[in-house]
């Protein structure tokens, strides 16, 4: 049937990622990546079995009488901007020591996704239930090392 077919839970229709590498003076670098990604889907279910098969998986009908179908949902967009800066310190020879300091999430972004409550009987119907998984992070401040040779 149509309403089998649909985009797959890891669909984005666009996606811009922008990073590069700047050389500033004293030695230091300044790594920026920017990250922009529409909506991913995600599954809407009625919460109970409607066609009586045993199974309380059928897809979400809509007060107009239209069926969501596979993954008939979009969840948020995505925005991630991270930011790192290395400072180099030489050790003679071709060694290296670089210091460098991360921060994630630079605006603190609220990242859904596709995280949502898709459960027609929930009362938290279509509402946020979780974090994108690898990009749903609040700001973070990381410090290390890296010992080049």
């Amino acid at each position: 049937a149509d309403i089998e077919w649909g985009p797959n839970q890891i669909d984005e229709r666009h996606r811009f990622v922008l990073s590069g590498v700047f050389e500033l003076p004293y030695g230091i670098q300044l790594s920026p990546v920017v990250q922009l990604a529409s909506a991913r889907p995600y599954q809407l279910t009625a919460g109970r079995d409607l066609n009586r098969d045993g199974t309380n998986n059928d897809f979400y009908i809509f007060p107009d009488g239209t069926n969501s179908g596979r993954n008939g949902a979009r969840g948020d967009h995505t925005f991630v901007s991270d930011l790192r800066a290395t400072k180099f310190l030489p050790l003679g020879g071709s060694r290296q020591l670089g210091l460098f300091f991360e921060l994630l999430n630079v605006a603190n972004t609220v990242n859904f996704g596709s995280q949502y409550q898709g459960n027609g009987r929930n009362r938290a119907f279509q509402t946020p239930n979780g974090y994108l998984p690898g990009i749903g992070y609040p700001r973070q401040i990381q410090l290390g090392t890296r010992f080049l040779f």
